[in-house]
Order: C-alpha cells, then sequence, then structure tokens
C-alpha cells in the first residue's frame, strides 16, 4: 500500500506529498522551485503541483525526473506564481501513476485513465469461495455462515464484461442523480456494489437478505455477483474501516467503522455519506460508509455526478 510522507516548507505555505520510495523536498525561490528527490537509483518521477487538492498539473519544465545511481536527482523549474500549493511525486510508470485509491484494487482488474476518467474492467467474478459457484469449482464453498434461514437462490456466479468509466476528480453535483438497479460501484476485489433494493421494482431486501451467502454477496439472473451489504469477506481481512471500493460518481466507499466507532445511517447524511479525512485522503474528501442499517450503502441518490457502467 502507497503511503504519503509530508514535507512544509518554512518559505511559503508550500506542501509536498511524495510515495514511500522516495522523498520530496523544497526549496522556494520567488517564481522557481528547486526540486530534490531521494530514491532508488533508475527510479523515474513526475512532479505535479495542485491548488486545491483535485487537479494536478505537471510542473513547468519537469515532465519526468530520473533518479541517477547516487539516489538523489535535483533540479530547478518555474511554478509562475507561487502561491500556496500542493506538490506530489508520482511515479512515471503508468500503473503506478494511478490515483492512490485505485493502486489498492485488485491486480488482476484492468485499470487506466482515459482523459478524466478511470476505466475499470472487470469480469465481475469474487477473490473468495461462495456457495453460488458450481459444485465441481474449486472455488465453491458450501453455506458456512450466521444467518440459519440461509437458503441458496436458484442463480450461480457467471464471468461478465463490465467496463466502469468513473470520474477522476469527482465534486458534488448541482442536481442529484437517482442510483439504479443494477451496479451502483464497484469493490477493490472487482465485483459490483447494488442499492437498497431488489428488483424489478424497488423492492425491500427483506427477502433476499436470506440469499447472501457468507461474504455477504449473491448473484442475480444473470449471474452477475455483486454486494447490497458490508463485504465482509474484505472488511475482514483489511478492517471494518478499510477502504473497500467506489461508487460511480468516483467518491469512495468505507466500511462501517471509522475513528473507532460503528456508524449508523444517523451519523450520515442523506446520501448515505460525510466530509472528513480518511488514510487514502488526509486532506478530507467526501465519502460513503457501509452500514448495518438502512440504507446499507447509499441513500437512493449519488452525491456527484455518476460516470457509467456497461454490460
Amino acid at each position: 500500500m502507497m503511503k504519503f510522507s509530508l514535507v512544509i516548507t518554512v518559505l511559503l505555505p508550500l506542501i509536498a506529498f511524495a510515495q514511500d520510495s522516495v522523498d520530496l523536498e523544497l526549496a522556494v525561490e520567488k517564481t522557481s522551485i528547486s526540486l530534490k528527490l531521494t530514491g532508488d537509483a533508475g527510479g523515474s518521477w513526475t512532479v505535479q503541483r495542485s491548488e486545491d487538492l483535485k487537479t494536478w498539473i505537471n510542473l513547468a519544465g519537469n515532465e519526468a525526473i530520473e533518479i541517477p545511481q547516487s539516489g538523489v536527482a535535483e533540479t530547478v523549474v518555474s511554478v509562475g506564481d507561487a502561491k500556496e500549493s500542493y506538490f506530489q511525486a508520482v511515479s512515471a510508470d503508468p500503473g503506478s501513476s494511478l490515483p492512490l485509491v485505485y493502486q489498492l484494487f485488485d491486480d488482476s482488474l484492468e485499470i487506466y485513465q482515459d482523459g478524466d476518467f478511470i476505466v475499470i474492467e472487470t469480469t465481475n467474478v469474487p477473490n473468495h469461495p461462495s456457495p453460488y459457484f458450481s459444485n465441481s469449482d474449486s472455488r465453491f464453498e458450501a453455506y458456512n455462515g450466521t444467518n440459519p434461514n440461509f437458503r441458496i437462490n436458484p442463480n450461480r456466479i457467471e464471468t461478465q464484461t463490465m467496463v466502469y468509466r468513473i470520474p477522476i476528480n469527482p465534486t458534488e453535483a448541482n442536481n442529484k442523480t437517482n442510483t439504479r438497479l443494477g451496479s451502483i460501484g464497484i469493490a477493490v476485489n472487482g465485483v459490483a456494489f447494488f442499492n437498497q433494493y431488489a428488483g424489478p421494482n424497488n423492492q425491500p431486501l427483506t427477502s433476499e437478505v436470506d440469499s447472501f451467502d457468507q461474504y455477504n454477496g449473491h448473484p442475480q439472473n444473470s449471474g452477475v455477483y455483486h454486494y447490497h451489504f458490508e463485504p465482509i469477506y474484505l472488511t475482514g481481512n483489511n478492517g471494518r474501516g478499510s477502504f473497500v471500493g467506489v461508487l460511480l460518481d468516483g467518491f469512495p466507499v468505507y466500511g462501517p467503522e471509522e475513528n473507532g466507532e460503528i456508524l449508523t445511517s444517523e451519523d450520515l447524511d442523506e446520501y448515505h455519506g460525510h466530509f472528513g479525512p480518511t488514510p487514502e485522503h488526509p486532506e478530507g474528501i467526501y465519502h460513503y460508509h457501509f452500514t448495518d442499517d438502512l440504507p446499507y450503502l447509499n441513500g437512493g441518490q449519488y452525491f456527484g455526478t455518476p460516470g457509467t457502467q456497461t454490460n
């Protein structure tokens, strides 16, 4: 998992972020900045600047900085009017230059940037066992959860071809969009998130709950496996407050725990989220949470403007 180190200069209110394998130091001289990157020899890094922590641009005259055998690279770049800004060092390797949260997704997924969107291609097959695999499949596992009323539904997990286009810089929408039946987001293991309703006419999940497997997922009639509830395979391995995915509007989704407390819907707004710092966004971001009570993940509308999901 990538983390950020924090450097604050005393000359101007500039803040620099750097990845674990490189340290970024700044020195300001009017309209230019001296950069010093310390890291592994052979590494290639791009330094970006932002005034709002949403839009990042490469510094003028800086496409990539190669770290020599000495492990230290120094250069001077122009920044124009050097007012309050944030800086980050991003690996020039295409896969590593994705925003941090997308680097946390499973390696089996195809993820890349296309203009203002992150594109995720997934087969939507969970990375954990389930009774919804065929009995002859090595991933089959009989139900061993805690629901005494569990009953398997007639559907089975089928490989899908699902493509998500998600805004890379999510912002609050002026006009909110209703969520739909079907996928409203994607978990870090490539599995679809569904909203709080069952098809075909936005029925409550009262009866469907009893068909959720031991990891809180199940497939619908075309074999699309999905989570309506907390994906406990993910939170069980990474913690109940961990990052578990994003909704179509690009805002991140976390488990039900925050700062050592288990949240309920009363702790969240009408969209089932709130603004605040997270491990991946220490500067603060709007984010959703799963909770054990209705609406479980989303309040029926996206906080931001959704991208698309196609099969």
